[in-house]
């Protein structure tokens, strides 16, 4: 008797196991694909008559779920293959399951898709808003210095201004609905903004958050070399903590309210607060759409004694650095800028 008690009880215990661990095994099929910060979104198409076997292949073929028949298993157990619905969603690989089914099951489709660039002022993009028929410029501005948005604590203080909320509506590709409040899309990039900010690796810029923002939108509009940033970076926190004026051209095409291909010498003399040629310090507000690898450089800057850089006249979007102004000025000479 105790013999037969004892292979039950082994049987029971290879039973037991192979339930839990059948469970794990579900249970980590239904987590997200992606559990990093780099998340990949996917425009993906349910079409009308599509059964749940197709939508898990589909789900499978772009990387929105790790195993197809757990997907079935979770969608049949919980009785929601009738409540699946056609159209367009915009999904992550950092969704789990059941966030999938979520969006799929609430319908609401993407029906309209706008990108801002980095590197964009303000300005422009309250004409891309009005081109894109988001919303039309004069609700733009309304939005940009009237309204109130008591829950993000970076705009608490600023003047409401035109300049207000320059830098931080984050370039990004956004998908919205047709219909959507103008004010909902404000607060949709000023989220996008609080998120990227939020994860930014130590800020060992020494300067404050408003101040990294204004120095990174610089960095933005002169770096076209991802990699370059922050050299870039570091050459203007040198110049800040010799207290000599940034000279960035890019504030002088900001104050002058166009992009320049040439700035010009007589362009340097223009009197606004947004010279650094003829003021020292940062300007007093960013001056553009700042991407998160800007607001990297700014934050983990390079070590160097740059104090100079000029861009080469090859195509590359590439600079030269220098650490004084002789070498400056010879290196100008050899690429062509000098007599």
């Amino acid at each position: 008797m105790n013999k037969i008690v004892k292979i039950f009880m082994s049987l029971f215990l290879v039973f037991a196991l192979i339930l839990a661990g059948g469970y794990f095994y579900f249970r980590n099929n239904l987590s997200p694909v992606n559990s990093s910060q780099e998340i990949n979104k996917v425009e993906f198409l349910v079409e009308k008559g599509s059964t749940p076997n197709v939508i898990a292949k589909n789900l499978k073929n772009n990387n929105l779920i790790k195993d197809e028949k757990s997907f079935l298993a979770y969608v049949r157990l919980n009785k929601l293959d009738p409540q699946l619905k056609a159209g367009n969603y915009l999904l992550t690989d950092a969704m789990s399951v059941k966030e999938i089914t979520d969006v799929i099951i609430k319908g609401v489709s993407i029906q309209k898709r706008f990108t801002v660039p980095e590197g964009f002022t303000i300005w422009q993009i309250a004409e891309l808003m009005e081109k894109e028929k988001i919303m039309t410029q004069d609700e733009f501005w309304n939005l940009a210095i009237e309204e109130d948005f008591p829950q993000f604590d970076f705009l608490n203080g600023l003047n409401k201004d035109k300049h207000r909320m320059e830098g931080y509506l984050f370039p990004e590709t956004y998908y919205i609905s047709e219909t959507e409040n103008p004010k909902k899309i404000f607060e949709i990039m000023l989220t996008q903004y609080q998120t990227v900010r939020d994860r930014l690796p130590e800020n060992k810029s020494g300067l404050n958050e408003r101040e990294a923002l204004i120095l990174a939108s610089l960095v933005e509009a002169e770096s076209m070399a991802s990699k370059e940033r922050p050299v870039i970076a570091s050459v203007f926190l040198n110049r800040l903590e010799l207290n000599m004026r940034l000279e960035c051209d890019a504030t002088i095409q900001y104050a002058l309210g166009k992009r320049k291909e040439i700035v010009l010498y007589s362009d340097l003399e223009i009197d606004s607060p947004y010279n650094t040629y003829r003021r020292t310090g940062l300007t007093p507000t960013p001056i553009c759409a700042t991407g998160e690898s800007a607001l990297r450089a700014v934050y983990q800057p390079e070590d160097t004694e740059y104090l100079f850089f000029f861009a080469k006249n090859d195509g590359t979007g590439e600079h030269i650095f220098n650490k004084t102004y002789a070498e400056h000025e010879r290196q100008m000479r050899d690429w062509g800028y000098r007599q």
